[in-house]
């Protein structure tokens, strides 16, 4: 990733909580039939909610309990394992030892009635005006979450090439399941894993790739809410892989044979690898560094003229230029391209020859 959110606590996540409530309930009280005072927190007009909902949570929550009920006690110990460990979020994202449960891992019928009620949950929020107002709207979140005052970032973080959109819009960015809704359970209205994303990434790239299984082997990804993560020490490297003269700057990564390789000193690249394989980063990178070359290093040649007739030295130029490069990272969409791109330019032998005898 570019970098990783901030997290936000919001009235929102009052929504999964009565939710997991219910499974907390059901799981303790094993009902034949649906009991609202039993199964729902009364204390904050949840059981309202669900009266008022009659078809999308209601006659679900009914559904689940009877057929809960109906199952093995090996069957509700799967069901329960899957509460617990599809939860947390984190250490799903961390720890490869920790194994989320499918909905192929649940019993048939059960399993298709907590898949339907997952997509629901999510598709039809909110589903009353008492919802609404007890919980917001994803709206609502989306404008907190994006806002100056939570994070500073403007651009995806999950590529870098495009902007998210601002806080205040009448749209906002679509929220990716990062821990597919369509694979695993009780991941759908939890806000820890739920983030802003791109449509490119989302949709184009992403869509409902397993996260964290590759060919059913498991994988390590970034946890995008990890406070730890060391975004300000990556870097991307344009390398060429064979000898080159560069005659045209303009187009020269369409002359040799170069690669990209992204590294985070000490961190570790099978993290790296999954974002890469998820979201295609290498070559989507790779095919913005074409379109874009000409341009940049024009506007590089460009801004070189004017602090020479300044009588800026090449090392003070090329200082000020990667410091600006450096800050346009998280805030202009392809910031983190042109940064790469303009290091790689300050690699190529005789760089401060051919760039002044350019501009001449």
């Amino acid at each position: 990733m570019i970098y990783t959110y901030k997290y936000l606590s919001h009235r929102i996540e009052n929504f999964h909580l009565n939710i997991s409530y219910f499974f907390e309930q059901l799981f303790k009280f094993n009902l034949e039939h649906f009991d609202e005072s039993i199964l729902l927190d009364s204390g904050n007009n949840f059981n309202q909610i669900v009266s008022l909902s009659p078809d999308v949570l209601k006659k679900s929550l009914k559904e689940l309990t009877e057929s809960y009920y109906k199952l093995s006690e090996y069957e509700k110990s799967k069901v329960k394992h899957a509460f617990i460990s599809n939860k947390d979020i984190e250490s799903i994202c961390k720890d490869v030892k920790k194994a989320p449960v499918k909905y192929g891992e649940l019993q048939d019928d059960f399993a298709e009635l907590l898949k339907e009620f997952d997509k629901k949950l999510w598709v039809n929020y909110p589903h009353v005006d008492l919802l609404k107002s007890h919980c917001g709207t994803i709206q609502e979140h989306f404008d907190e979450f994006v806002s100056p005052k939570h994070q500073q970032a403007l651009v995806c973080p999950f590529c870098g090439l495009h902007k998210l959109k601002p806080f205040g819009s009448i749209k906002r960015d679509s929220y990716d399941h990062y821990i597919p809704k369509s694979l695993y359970p009780f991941t759908s209205i939890n806000f820890k894993n739920l983030f802003p994303m791109c449509n490119e990434c989302n949709t184009d790239e992403k869509k409902a790739t397993d996260t964290v299984y590759k060919n059913l082997v498991r994988r390590k990804v970034v946890y995008p809410f990890d406070t730890e993560y060391p975004f300000d020490q990556l870097r991307i490297y344009v390398i060429a892989r064979e000898y080159y003269s560069p005659i045209s700057l303009k187009t020269m990564l369409n002359d040799i044979q170069w690669d990209l390789e992204i590294k985070i000193e000490g961190y570790d690249e099978e993290i790296f690898e999954s974002w890469d394989e998820i979201f295609n980063i290498k070559r989507r990178f790779s095919e913005n560094l074409l379109r874009y070359q000409s341009e940049w290093t024009g506007e590089l040649m460009i801004k070189y003229k004017i602090e020479c007739k300044k009588g800026t030295c090449f090392k003070s130029f090329e200082t000020e230029l990667m410091e600006i490069a450096e800050y346009q990272k998280l805030n202009s969409p392809l910031g983190i391209l042109k940064y790469s791109y303009f290091l790689f330019l300050f690699t190529v032998p005789d760089f401060e020859k051919i760039i002044s005898e350019s501009i001449l």
